[in-house]
């Protein structure tokens, strides 16, 4: 923005006059602006003096000081970025291409900018992934991995924000397009996008969420842990930036530490969960690894679907360590069957589960056969047995 007073010519004459006898003075505030962002002469810049013109100083905190010698040709921009319009900085290099500045993209991408020497960093949000630029040599890296390097870029002897909208698109993983106003539109690729309104099923029945559903950021898969706890029978403690799970099937203690990812059982450090980065503390919406582990369970996204199945292990499901209050209760228990299940093929093999419980005992009956139904005889291969396991601890297989 440039003002401009009106000077009297007794006016002029006193400013030429301070031009000759105290040039330094005069050229002092405006040349080295000047002369960095423009490249114009001290000459020019004394001329402007001379005709009383007021320059407007660019804001000292804008993040130019990688290129002052564009920060002239700034321009802003509005992009459209995952439906969000947002003003961003550009300018054009001495080859006319047109530069964004990353960081201003990087906002509504929740996603963070950095530089050390040559190297441009991106520390994406929707996958944990760190992508860099090195200005050097114009490759680019994916959590230190060679992707492959930028089509004639030009290199730089300093690391800064300013990159075209190809390199914008491979940082952040975005699509490029434009909308019907002629604005830039940047999209998150499909598999960056998170996924809304996933419901949650544990062992084969849906739970109520109350609000906190489960979704995806990237490839990480966030799920309620609540009520899956409540849906298991587990107990659940919060203790400061702790939670402590006691599983029913086993009577292990479970403890996390939310800020690290640290795996606690029975006390004792077991290793670190993956993730965590993407946990949110408040309502426990936590990565489906955490939960495993909590939870004993296993955890899946059926394809094609919305639906998150939660499954204890089968080491949970069928052997049980209850207290003595379970076990007095079930003591008298009848014969009970519990599940049947089968794989039927024409070529492939034949199996037959049966589940039941009697008393403190559950047991597994197997059969298997080869060949499939299209080979079925009495000559054909086959397998039984029988698995027992006690309340108490004890197990047994009959058979082969």
């Amino acid at each position: 923005m440039r003002l401009r007073s009106v000077l009297s010519a007794a006016a002029i004459a006193v400013c030429l006059a301070s031009s000759v006898l105290a040039q330094a003075q005069t050229v002092a505030p405006a040349a080295p602006a000047e002369a960095a962002v423009e490249g114009l002469e001290l000459k020019k810049a004394a001329e402007r003096a001379e005709a009383a013109e007021v320059v407007t100083p660019i804001d000292p905190s804008a993040p130019v000081e990688s290129a002052p010698e564009a920060a002239s040709s700034i321009e802003y921009l509005d992009v459209v970025v995952e439906g969000e319009v947002t003003s961003v900085r550009t300018m054009l290099a001495e080859n006319d291409e047109r530069l964004y500045e990353l960081s201003d993209i990087a906002v509504p991408l929740r996603s963070k900018v950095e530089t050390q020497d040559t190297m441009l960093g991106y520390a994406r949000f929707q996958d944990g992934v760190f992508m860099t630029i090195d200005m050097a040599d114009g490759k680019v890296r994916s959590n230190r991995i060679v992707l492959g390097k930028l089509p004639g870029f030009v290199p730089r002897d300093v690391a800064d924000h300013w990159i075209n909208m190809n390199a914008v698109s491979v940082m952040t993983g975005t699509h490029v397009s434009t909308d019907a106003q002629g604005r830039t539109v940047l999209t998150l690729d499909k598999q960056l996008k998170p996924q809304f309104g996933l419901e949650v099923w544990v062992s084969g029945a849906p739970v109520d969420t109350f609000g906190n559903d489960a979704r995806t950021i990237g490839p990480v898969l966030l799920v309620p842990l609540e009520p899956i706890i409540d849906a298991l029978g587990h107990t659940l403690e919060r203790r400061g930036g702790l939670i402590a799970v006691r599983r029913t099937q086993d009577q292990a203690e479970i403890e996390l530490e939310l800020a690290t990812g640290l795996v606690s059982v029975n006390g004792t450090p077991r290793g670190v969960t993956p993730d965590m980065q993407f946990a949110e503390h408040d309502t426990l919406l936590l990565p489906f690894a955490a939960v495993e582990t909590l939870t004993g369970t296993h955890i899946k996204l059926a394809p094609g679907s919305n639906r998150v199945e939660v499954n204890l292990d089968d080491r949970l499901n069928s052997t049980a360590l209850p207290g003595m209050a379970v076990t007095d209760e079930v003591r008298d228990t009848p014969f009970t069957p519990e599940a049947l299940r089968y794989e039927l093929s024409d070529r492939g093999p034949l199996k037959l589960e049966f589940d039941s419980h009697w008393s403190g005992y559950n047991s597994r009956a197997r059969l298997e056969t080869n060949g499939g139904l299209d080979q079925l005889s009495s000559s054909q291969p086959a397998w039984a047995s029988v698995d027992i396991q006690s309340l108490g601890g004890w197990a047994g297989t009959v058979g082969d």
